[in-house]
């Protein structure tokens, strides 16, 4: 099958690529202290004075006795908590009208499957709801993360936000430059092509958590799951001939394919990485992988990957890595990323985001997943003004054999100029060669680990930290074993979030 590489022209000047792209942020929301007790005097004088006739609808209504625990099948608490997360949706879309103005094509859906009564950590967990925040389809030509930006301090000024396990940030891509423009049978295998391709590198780059939910399953756990096994023994070609394959019975066999059967069977799924599921009905590709988000920094960093991916499913010469038998890296995979933002529009152009995909890799190196509090507290700095610091990862020598193209130079799409850019240079020159595990998620090489230490109350020896947690700077976490609960100072900063004061000069993460 000819490659839409060759078949889609390019504008003259300009970015070579300009997708439109929808993000649905799944989170829970909570009223700010101040406002709650407003609230609640507001209620309890409700029949001597006209605060409570000015109050929206949805504040009449707020029940702010109801708890969001499990209801334990009982079906009027079961109508109660759906009446709850409506008043909770129509007040953030007050909020977001009130800053972007009406028909601004935000929504907020309420959202029963955000298990409320799993949080543990937050303050007043009882108080929490969850919602899904959804954005109308934005062109990656326009302002969209100053309106991302505007929507969360929007929101913040009403609401508290949390994030969990449960949580997730969805990105739906189509190929623009307008949003009637379809994705080709050629561009859908090129993306499917990528999914695979990338799969354990982009592991690396998310929770742990993340890499195996059932609610965004690997895409090889559906389809050509035999060949992507054997890559180590046959290549890539395999998968990209069976992915080819696929599609030789036209567009809406090859999409039933990647679904695991036609829409409407038991077979047919949406849950898996890069899903297929919306294609023919919304005419976007979905990025399901990616972990939830309680700040605009993380959402919009969220949006970089879903369009940088994008990009590199469209453009990379698969062709050249078709004899390669071996999974591409994390570090490659920033380094491609790297390239396609810059065939985006300014706009998306972050050299912060590059320090963000780092900062993932080192963090979650080792398989560490971080606990419910430490991610929320990491996204309260984030909406606090924190950045990313810049990470060096230890350089990797190149695999025996084939392997993907050299970063040096990219073929552009036809009609296009030629992009080129310098290779990354090493960071650690000197360091040597890391030995490849033969299975399983390839892991940067970290410090050294120091000896034992003697304990001078018994003379045992005892054990150093685990390497996971040496060589980068991250939020702090409690020791293993330890209960979460016992972060005083974690929690302290958490509390003070609705004490702070806008405007705080950006810090990087400590």
């Amino acid at each position: 099958m000819a490659s839409s590489r060759s078949a889609r022209a390019a504008p003259s000047a300009g970015p070579a690529y300009r997708p439109y792209f929808g993000v649905e942020i799944e989170i829970f929301v909570k009223l700010r202290d101040g406002l709650e007790q407003r609230l609640k005097d507001i209620h309890h004088d409700r029949y001597n004075g006209r605060a409570y006739q000015n109050l929206p609808a949805y504040y009449q209504q707020w029940n702010f006795t109801l708890s969001n625990a499990a209801d334990n099948g009982s079906r009027e608490i079961a109508e109660q908590k759906a009446k709850q997360r409506l008043c909770v949706g129509l007040a953030v879309e007050h909020l977001i009208k009130e800053v972007l103005g009406k028909n601004n094509g935000w929504a907020c859906k309420p959202d029963a499957s955000l298990r409320e009564f799993e949080i543990k950590d937050a303050e007043s967990r009882w108080k929490w709801w969850g919602i899904e925040i959804v954005s109308p389809a934005m062109s990656t030509s326009r302002p969209w993360r100053t309106e991302i930006e505007s929507v969360f301090k929007a929101v913040g000024k009403e609401f508290e936000f949390w994030t969990h396990e449960c949580c997730s940030t969805h990105v739906h891509v189509s190929p623009g430059p307008d949003k009637k423009t379809k994705y080709r049978l050629s561009d859908l295998v090129d993306k499917a092509k990528g999914a695979y391709l990338w799969e354990e590198a982009l592991c690396e780059l998310i929770e742990p958590k993340r890499r195996k939910s059932v609610w965004a399953r690997p895409n090889h756990k559906v389809y050509a799951g035999l060949e992507y096994a054997n890559v180590a023994n046959y290549g890539w070609k395999v998968v990209f001939d069976e992915l080819e394959n696929a599609a030789m019975d036209g567009t809406e066999r090859f999409l039933n394919r990647m679904r695991g059967g036609p829409v409407g069977t038991s077979d047919c799924t949406r849950y898996v990485s890069t899903s297929f599921h919306p294609t023919d009905r919304l005419g976007t590709v979905e990025l399901r992988r990616q972990a939830g988000s309680a700040s605009a920094t993380t959402v919009i960093y969220r949006v970089l990957f879903a369009v940088t991916l994008h990009v590199s499913g469209l453009s990379y010469p698969y062709a050249k890595a078709s004899d390669r038998r071996d999974h591409p890296t994390a570090q490659e995979l920033i380094a491609e990323l790297s390239y396609c933002m810059g065939q985006l529009p300014k706009t998306c152009s972050s050299t912060s985001f590059i320090n963000w995909l780092r900062w993932c890799v080192a963090r979650y190196a080792g398989g560490y997943q971080p606990s419910e509090l430490e991610t929320n507290v990491h996204e309260m700095k984030l909406r606090l003004g924190a950045v990313y610091p810049n990470v060096n990862l230890p350089a990797r020598t190149r695999p025996q054999g084939p392997s993907i193209p050299d970063a040096t130079s990219r073929d552009s799409p036809s009609g296009s100029r030629t992009i080129t850019r310098p290779a990354p240079t090493p960071t650690h020159a000197a360091s040597p060669p890391p030995s490849r595990p033969v299975a399983g998620i390839v892991r940067y090489d970290l410090p050294e680990r120091p000896a034992p230490r003697r304990d001078s109350r018994d003379g045992r020896a005892r054990s150093p930290p685990p390497p996971a947690t040496q060589g980068r700077r991250a939020v702090s976490r409690p020791p293993p074993g330890s209960s979460s609960r016992a972060a005083p100072e974690a929690r302290a900063q958490l509390i003070a979030l609705d004490e702070t004061r806008a405007g705080r000069s950006r810090r990087p993460l400590s």
